[in-house]
């Protein structure tokens, strides 16, 4: 499996899992409206972890990317 398809395969597995859970109430947020889904900073929270990096050092290696 090329990178790609693992990459969309993992963010629609935690998009659909965050979708089943979207029913529960959240506390409001305040402020900017975010500039990524929840299920995006998961997805990229698996993705690092998996590369053996934390999230903190493995963001940017997988931007790089």
């Amino acid at each position: 499996m090329d990178p790609d398809t693992f990459l969309t395969a993992v963010y629609v597995i935690v998009d659909d899992l965050c979708q089943a859970k979207s029913g529960e109430v959240r506390p409001k947020r305040r402020g900017r409206k975010p500039v990524l889904s929840e299920s995006e900073v998961i997805t990229l929270a698996l993705l690092s972890r998996w590369h053996g990096r934390g999230f903190g050092a493995g963001l940017p290696a997988l931007c790089r990317t």
